[in-house]
């Protein structure tokens, strides 16, 4: 039989201890990608780069959750726009790395997969952090 708990809009119930530890291994992981990342910023500006394929994994999932750091990290109803500007920029990088470089992968488009991969890791590392201490969903 479904049952429902009526409680008060805005309250919530508190995160179990194998819920918090689930959230603070992720969150813990993802600072430790953040961490990793960071002496590997060189790697990211070589045409070598786009044909690492196991790198790809890792953007595309830090990419998207990159709404979402916007929608309930900084608490703003914006959907899916961050990605949809990002995809621009990238798309503007590549263009001026092909101008610059003469090829789609250079140091602008580098840089911005960077910026995105460690600004998203480490957003949604700390809020999981936080999740976890606080015993709160999300």
């Amino acid at each position: 039989m479904l049952e429902n708990k009526f409680v008060e809009l805005g309250t919530f119930n508190r995160l179990n201890p194998a819920k918090r530890a689930i959230r603070l291994i992720f969150g813990m992981a993802l600072i430790a990608y953040f961490i990793w990342q960071l002496p590997k910023y060189g790697v990211l500006i070589t045409t070598e780069f786009p044909l690492i394929p196991g790198k790809w994994i890792g953007v595309a999932i830090l990419f998207y959750f990159f709404g979402d750091v916007f929608n309930l990290g900084f608490n703003r109803r914006w959907g899916r726009w961050p990605q949809t500007i990002f995809l621009v920029l990238l798309g503007l990088a590549v263009i001026v790395d092909f101008i610059l470089y003469g090829t789609i992968w250079g140091p602008p488009a580098g840089w911005l997969i960077f910026l995105l991969q460690q600004f998203t890791a480490v957003m949604i590392g700390i809020g999981f952090i936080l999740s976890a201490a606080l015993a709160t969903p999300g």
